[in-house]
């Protein structure tokens, strides 16, 4: 027997599972039916809560009973709003099929407003734009740049047509070709191929046509004022009163029509962002947020004169010598010096980002992504570039775009030129950048505890930034003597001597093979500006690494190792002692270009930074910047513990101290003068600001519900990383994100919080919470530094909950876990990390809270005996936004709450006077009542209707007709015998149970038995809240 219960809040019995599992279904088929059927129960309950809000004397009384009119749900409140189209003036009533026709429309100017097409995205800057005349010099000699492919989305099948076409038009002997020669025909068919396919749209601008009725009112205004002043002048007074009178009225015209072409621009900018939103949510999120880029104060003169004075220098000759340290071990290691391999080259492509700018070639990554026969042409390619130890001229291509520093740039050393190179050339260099660094960490030329920049699997600021602020924690507290000193290098990538860079690799011990390559490349390099006006006439890069190219990280690391080898071995345990475990810190910090020096003494400091200017001295190249570099000391000063100024010096000028009102920023964290943490009350209040900021976009609530919930709560992963919140602006953070969440879905204000956080097992919202988010973060953390190279990192002081929190971890991975380690047995292990359990701890914990919260509850503590017999809705989002409509939304959190705005809940709000039912008249009007208990509701057929719309979800064979036969046959209980009798409970006719079946009272809906195994499946539609009807003992309402 199933006893099978449909709430009116959608809320399904667990029974209806295993009768559909029973009978054969697979579980997709089952969700997609629960789902279904949750939702007909909601909408029909819906329907019954609306009717008590509309005009209820609109029914039709028969005997003093009230028979309620059904009611359509078309939108907010049941209330019909037509929306009309701006372009061919067509009516509809629901708002998605409005938009749905606006992204469909035929119409010119409605698809060119609604087709959003940007040149920058995000942080990505995409050049490829039709151009105009070059900077300097002429448009010959400047470097060809192509229009980036717009290749739109596609499925798997037509890149296979794609990818056999091309795999026949790259059919020639490439053998017998020269290098050069073979690159370029390779991107010329490419793209001319998928350029002849999808040629780029011309996207014009929306033109502001004005309404030519509104023109010839203004007209006509001008001739009525002229006429006006005239007859004043003539002393006509009946005249004048005519003409006043007819302007007043033109007047009044002209104002009406800008008012409704003012509604219908609000009403078109509001759709068009529902448009953006349902293309493309995580783009619109970023729009949301994007901040404007500064004003290039510059003339095409002034860019072109500065970088063809700082690039195109002569190369310098310079024969670089031993920089008086002792020489690299041989390595023990050989550099994997095979050709790049198909997996190899696909590995790389696939962790390339799809909307990455290409170069000057305008082939984007999802070509090689997609298309396998053009990367084993690749392959080919690649593997003559290795054999000769030869770079193509066209890897040595670039356009640089220009990023401002500042909001307003009138130098253009504020300027940070971005290298965009040619995809085929990006994707060689990524293979070589990770044969490079493997074998500088297997040789141990690298040293992780020191430098941690754009090395594989460490996270260097966070590393670092975490032993800097606990060290600068620990000497305040046992008042110890500490100093650093942050030291920022100009122009650090576009000052590396070419011939600087081949001594490291020959320093390093790299083969031939690499240097040759290199020297090859860096022989080649040219670059164009790009601004406003166009492309530049292409210049020489002679000095300097391109800022963008995916072999600049590596190389300037090597260089910069030298140094960090030189202070090494300078410093003899010159770093901070912590207290409690009496290790020594590193005295050197470094994070690629980014330096920082930690020390006990300044007297050691100094020597290091002297240290620093002999190194920039030695490379004939890099400079260190004085203006910003900043250092901190704490110690006793006259039986005083604090900060003073230990005199360093850089560069010969005197190093700065970080004061009260300037913190220091170092790899994303402040610091202030006394080594603390500054304020954190501007982050909280730049996270609430975000919140308005999401809460004023022209967008449906439950999407800006989606915003917060998958982009914006992302924003506050790095502070919860590296700062330390007080449960204060925690608990701040909280308040703010509940007030608006329960704006955004409709709660009320009265109902318990924990409704939006609880997972989808307690029939909660499952959106994240600030407080908890920290949490995560905080274990996420603990993992990371719990994995680095670093002893001293690995042994800093944990948070106070990690010993109980790791017991936990080491009990449940004990004998949870490993009670299993080998394949024997049903089903098979899966790996889980342990930060995943650890967060699944806290959700447990989380959780248990908001049970015992809901404990102390009157009302609103009902779902906490509802998980052992009721199956949660399958609250997803693709659901809540395309199908459920926001009031239905809202009527489905607040009747499980308890918090909707009945008659009772009126007068304990202090909003009403009258407990009892308006629609009996007898019982106490609660939601309820209303929805499964009301006499008059049942008699006039609401309850039916709405258990024939969960009924209607069933459907059955009809007579006469065959079903459709699946190949897989599952098993199922109606197999067990052919004489089933199905019968069903109607208004019309009746039935009862045969007793030598079963002796009972109750009417199912639905009952079928057959009589060789009196086999019984009962299928009841409960109504409402799982209660049974007061007034039909003997029938479950639906």
């Amino acid at each position: 027997m199933y006893a099978v219960e449909v709430g009116a809040r959608g809320i399904t019995a667990k029974s209806l599972y295993n009768l559909l599992k029973d009978l054969g279904l697979s579980r997709t088929n089952i969700n997609s039916f629960l789902e279904r059927t949750s939702k007909a129960a909601l909408v029909g309950s819906f329907q019954i809560w609306l009717g008590r809000e509309r005009n209820l004397d609109s029914g039709v009384r028969e005997g003093g009973r009230k028979i309620c009119p059904p009611v359509d749900l078309n939108g907010e409140n049941g209330a019909n709003t037509d929306l009309k189209c701006p372009t061919c003036g067509k009516n509809y009533k629901r708002r998605a099929w409005y938009i749905k026709h606006l992204k469909t429309h035929n119409g010119v100017e409605a698809r060119q407003s609604l087709v959003s097409s940007s040149i920058i995205t995000s942080d990505r800057v995409d050049p490829h734009v039709s151009h105009g005349e070059p900077l300097t010099g002429n448009h010959q000699e400047s470097i060809n740049i192509r229009t980036r492919l717009s290749i739109p989305n596609m499925k798997q099948s037509t890149w296979k047509v794609h990818d056999d076409n091309l795999a026949v038009l790259l059919e020639h002997p490439g053998s017998k070709q020269e290098l050069n020669s073979q690159v370029e025909t390779f991107q010329n068919t490419v793209y001319d191929y998928f350029n002849e396919q999808y040629p780029p749209r011309n996207h014009y601008a929306r033109k502001n046509k004005e309404n030519s009725f509104k023109i010839k009112m203004r007209k006509k205004k001008r001739e009525l004022i002229k006429n006006l002043r005239i007859a004043k002048a003539l002393g006509d007074n009946h005249l004048s009163h005519q003409l006043a009178r007819a302007l007043r009225s033109i007047l009044k015209l002209i104002q009406g029509i800008s008012a409704q072409t003012a509604e219908y621009r609000g009403n078109f900018d509001r759709a068009k962002q529902e448009v953006d939103f349902d293309k493309n949510p995580f783009e619109y999120s970023k729009t949301i947020f994007k901040k404007e880029r500064g004003q290039l104060l510059l003339t095409n003169d002034q860019i072109y004169d500065h970088f063809k004075s700082t690039y195109e220098v002569p190369k310098s000759v310079r024969l670089y010598t031993d920089p008086n340290e002792q020489k690299p071990e041989i390595p023990h290691i050989d550099f994997h010096g095979i050709p790049p391999t198909l997996d190899e080259i696909s590995s790389h492509i696939k962790r390339k980002s799809s909307k990455s700018a290409p170069g000057p070639d305008g082939i984007p990554y999802i070509v090689f992504k997609k298309c396998p026969s053009v990367r084993k042409h690749l392959l080919n390619i690649y593997g003559k570039i290795w054999s000769r130890k030869q770079i193509p001229e066209c890897f040595g291509k670039a356009i640089f775009v220009l990023i401002p520093k500042k909001d307003r740039v009138t130098d253009p050393k504020d300027t940070r030129p971005m290298a965009l190179t040619n995809t085929i050339s990006k994707i060689f260099f990524s293979v070589l950048q990770t044969r490079m660094t493997r074998f500088m960490l297997s040789n141990k030329y690298f040293r992780p505890n020191h430098q941690k920049g754009f090395l594989p699997g460490i996270s260097g600021c966070l590393e670092h930034n975490t032993l800097l602020s606990e060290s600068l924690k620990d000497a305040r507290k046992s008042e110890r003597q500490i100093t650093v000193c942050w030291i920022d290098l100009e122009n650090a990538f576009g000052s590396i001597q070419h011939e600087l860079m081949l001594f490291a690799l020959r320093w390093y011990n790299f083969p031939p093979l690499v240097s040759d390559m290199i020297a090859s490349y860096y022989s080649k390099l040219k670059f164009s500006i790009i601004t406003k006006e166009g492309p530049s006439k292409s210049l020489s890069y002679n000095v300097g690494l391109f800022q963008g190219c995916c072999l600049s990280p590596i190389v300037f690391n090597i260089i910069i190792n030298i140094l960090v080898d030189k202070l090494i071995s300078n410093e003899k345990k010159w770093g901070y002692r912590f207290k409690f475990n009496n290790k020594y810190t590193e005295s050197i910090l470094a994070f690629a270009d980014d330096l920082a020096i930690l020390t006990r003494l300044p007297k050691h400091c100094q020597v290091l930074l002297d240290e620093v200017d002999k190194f920039c001295e030695w490379t004939d190249g890099l400079r260190t910047k004085p203006s910003k570099c900043h250092c901190l000391c704490l110690g006793r000063r006259n039986t005083r513990y604090t900060s003073y100024d230990p005199g360093l010096s850089i560069g010969g000028q005197c190093v700065s101290t970080v004061t009260e009102n300037a913190p220091f920023k170092f790899l994303g964290r402040k610091i202030d003068n006394i080594g603390r943490t500054p304020s954190l009350e501007g982050i909280v209040d730049s996270f609430l600001n975000d919140l308005n900021k999401v809460d004023s976009q022209q967008i449906s609530n439950v999407k800006k519900a989606w915003i917060y919930d998958n982009y914006l709560t992302s924003r506050l992963n790095w502070p919860f990383l590296v700062y330390d919140f007080s449960k204060t602006l925690l608990s701040k953070l909280d308040a703010g994100v509940i007030k608006m969440l329960k704006l955004w879905l409709g709660l009320a204000l009265t109902a318990d919080s924990s409704a939006l956080f609880r997972d989808r097992n307690s029939f909660g919202m499952n959106l994240k919470r600030p407080s908890e988010l920290y949490k995560h973060l905080r274990v996420s953390k603990r993992h990371i530094l719990g994995k680095s190279h670093d002893d001293v990192v690995t042994s800093l002081p944990k948070d106070n909950d990690a010993p109980e929190l790791e017991s936990r971890l080491q009990f449940h991975k004990q004998f949870m876990i490993g009670a299993q380690n080998n394949r024997v047995g049903l089903g098979s292990s899966r790996k889980v990390q342990d930060t995943d359990i650890l967060k699944s701890f806290i959700r447990q914990d989380e959780n248990d809270k908001y049970k015992i919260h809901a404990m102390s509850l009157e009302m609103q503590n009902e779902w906490l005996d509802m998980g052992d017999f009721c199956i949660p809705l399958a609250l997803k989002w693709r659901t809540l936004i395309h199908d459920w409509s926001p009031a239905l939304l809202k009527f489905y959190l607040n009747a499980f709450q308890m918090t909707l705005p009945d008659q009772s809940n009126l007068v304990r709000w202090g909003k009403g006077t009258e407990k009892t039912c308006y629609i009996c008249g007898k019982a106490v009007g609660t939601a309820k009542h209303l929805l499964v208990g009301c006499k008059v509701l049942l008699d006039s057929g609401q309850y039916s209707r709405r258990h024939d719309r969960v009924l209607e979800i069933i459907r059955f064979v009809r007579e006469g007709t065959r079903a459709i036969k699946s190949s897989v046959k599952p098993y199922s209980i109606l197999k067990a015998a052919s004489d089933w009798t199905i019968m069903m409970d109607t208004y019309e006719k009746q039935y009862k149970i045969p007793e030598d079946i079963c002796a009972s009272a109750s009417r199912p809906d639905i009952f079928s038995i057959f009589a060789y195994f009196k086999a019984r499946c009962d299928d009841r539609a409960y109504g409402a809240l799982g209660n049974q009807h007061p007034q039909r003992p003997c029938h479950q309402g639906q």
